[in-house]
């Protein structure tokens, strides 16, 4: 049966995959003998879409990489911003608030010995890097342009920044500097329209690179977790959502230490940051500890403060409460004395609610759906155009892939696509490319967005799962390893009895070590067809494999390479089909006990039982 990835009515086959990338096969050997004599003749056979898309990239790559290394990601989009004009800066909404400065002590009053760590480990990289990375102090200061004295006027009326005097910089030396402008972004307001507003922003770029150097002692902690892994919530009655108002603002930077933090604006005059900047390294990860201390969360709070009998989660200055109405007004209740105590302020008033949104995601709890919210949606393309700028190919492939983990769509059924975006974002990311070069897209990734971006749109339902799988302690082990003769694999199931199944590749003869991560993968897939009954029956399992490109490519979703992709798709999508939920993780090949199964001639798909 032929298997299709991205869109079926476009793109080839499997097994036209595992040929296009060269693993070891006579069939893909003739191939390639007859594509030179073809070429050497001048006969060119139609191109199919995704083999267009491939040439396509392959001309990218010539064209902007004569020099390309490195694995390219999509994560730019978390650094792109739109920087607001000099009228935008004045005439538009300000984000930034002034807040009470939360009362630190009263903070780490509540925090157990963990979470304390967490938090004063935060604040010392923030307030003193030249204990914690070396940071040596440095009093010149580049210009911010774009900043004009108007507009950070309005900053320092919400008490923000201060401008540094004559005398002040006589007095108080400057010891590092960073950038400041000005991003415009847009904010729903309480009738569900986006209304455009100004952000005042500080990116302290030296701090930072020292922080993130091998000489900084500096470990980020942050718990954040993906969207996908808050959608569990949806099994409750209903959820209460709020945000701190203007979160970083509550941590205020000491006297002392604002010499750290100073700018200067494009008249020349020198400001300096008065609170916690968001754009600092480990600014997410004090909000961080301040929200779970708000709402009571056992993963940085003392047993006497910790908030029971609902399901909590913080993210940055974020947080939700799910549960039953009744433990819901409960929870309300404890966060505002939380809040009153710690001297943080909450942005609207919290409520109960059955269709709340968080992070982006809206919740209905009573169909048991999920949804996009529409800010998030109005940012993708409502139609893919024929060309595209490289900056707004890639933010829309990355945004695509957050809508997708909420509403569960395996995003590894657009594998070309997403690699087509990361090789572009490689090229823009090491300057090889500008963001604002117009690329054509072929038929075939125009129809993968096409088809992507009508699938996020679409609500995903799910009244029925089983949401305690995940807690489960799987009872089944299978372990799997391939070798250059064959493939095996190991399954111990709840009852301590051992089962095992193996066999021999055909085309052994051919194979390389290069194909050993292909041959992996193989065999999990191999395995998991072998041992389904048992599997299916038990529904959670633990997954042991010696080989790290597998291991993630499950963690991922995806694999790297596209015959390594194929294999692990297939098991997700099965696995997917049948509420299997699957803890995957790396096992030393000398602790593997599939690796002398692999290796021996055992009977293929015959399963054994061991005594």
């Amino acid at each position: 049966m032929q298997q299709y990835i991205d869109n079926p009515d476009l793109l080839f086959p499997v097994k036209d995959l595992l040929l296009r990338d060269n693993f070891s096969s006579n069939n893909g050997q003739q191939q390639k003998q007859q594509k030179q004599q073809q070429q050497k003749k001048k006969i060119h056979p139609p191109l199919s879409e995704l083999q267009e898309l491939q040439l396509h990239i392959d001309e990218v790559d010539r064209q902007y990489s004569p020099t390309a290394s490195g694995i390219a990601t999509i994560t730019r989009v978390s650094n792109s911003t739109v920087v607001a004009t000099r009228e935008e800066a004045v005439t538009l909404p300000l984000a930034n608030k002034r807040t009470q400065a939360a009362d630190i002590g009263a903070i780490r009053n509540r925090l157990h010995v963990a979470g304390l760590k967490q938090f004063n480990n935060g604040i010392a990289a923030a307030f003193h890097p030249d204990r914690v990375c070396g940071l040596q102090p440095d009093a010149n200061i580049t210009m911010s342009h774009g900043t004009s004295v108007e507009a950070l006027e309005r900053v320092r009326n919400e008490g923000t920044i201060e401008r540094v005097t004559p005398e002040q910089l006589l007095r108080d030396r400057t010891k590092s500097c960073g950038k400041a402008f000005f991003r415009r972004e847009q904010k729903e307001n309480t009738d569900g329209e986006l209304i455009d507003r100004v952000r005042f922003l500080f990116w302290p770029k030296r701090h930072n690179d020292a922080l993130k150097s091998s000489a900084s002692s500096y470990e980020s902690n942050v718990h954040m977790s993906r969207a996908s892994d808050y959608i569990s919530a949806i099994q409750h009655e209903g959820a209460v959502v709020g945000d701190i108002t203007s979160g970083f603002t509550h941590i205020q930077i000491p006297e002392e230490c604002r010499a750290w933090f100073r700018f200067m604006d494009e008249n020349g005059n020198v400001w300096q940051m008065c609170v916690l900047p968001m754009g600092l390294v480990p600014s997410c990860q004090i909000m961080e500890v301040l929200t779970l201390a708000l709402i009571g969360s056992p993963i940085v709070c003392k047993p006497d403060f910790v908030l029971h009998g609902v399901d909590k989660r913080g993210y940055v200055d974020d947080f939700r409460i799910a549960g039953s109405k009744r433990r819901c007004l409960h929870a309300i209740d404890v966060i505002k004395h939380n809040a009153a105590e710690l001297k943080i302020t909450i942005k609207s008033e919290l409520a109960f609610s059955t269709t709340p949104t968080f992070l982006g995601v809206c919740y209905n709890h009573v169909s048991k759906s999920v949804t996009i919210s529409k800010k998030t949606l109005s940012k993708l393309p409502s139609a893919v155009p024929e060309t595209m700028t490289a900056g707004l190919l890639y933010r829309t492939v990355a945004r695509l892939i957050f809508c997708s983990g909420p509403l569960d769509i395996n995003i590894g059924r657009f594998y070309f696509t997403m690699k087509h975006a990361t090789s572009i974002c490689n090229k823009v990311n090491r300057g090889l490319m500008d963001d604002e070069h117009v690329l054509k897209l072929p038929n075939g990734l125009r129809a993968s967005l096409a088809r992507w971006i009508e699938l996020v749109h679409r609500p995903a339902f799910f009244a029925g799962r089983d949401w305690t799988a995940r807690a489960k302690t799987p009872k089944v082990t299978l372990y799997t390893d391939a070798s250059l003769a064959g493939w095996g694999a190991v399954l111990i199931n709840s009852a301590g009895a051992v089962y095992v199944v193996g066999g021999q590749w055909n085309d052994s003869k051919t194979l390389k070590s290069s194909d050993i991560s292909w041959l992996e993968a193989r065999a999990v897939r191999y395995a998991m067809t072998a041992f389904r009954d048992i599997i299916e029956r038990h529904k959670t399992i633990q997954l042991r494999i010696d080989n790290t490109s597998v291991v993630a490519a499950y963690d991922r979703g995806r694999g790297r390479a596209a015959a390594i992709h194929v294999e692990v798709i297939e098991t997700i999508e099965w696995l997917r089909e049948k509420g299997i939920t699957v803890r995957v993780a790396y096992i030393e090949s000398a602790k593997n006990p599939a690796d002398c199964v692999s290796r021996n001639k055992e009977e293929n798909g015959v399963v054994r039982q061991v005594d």
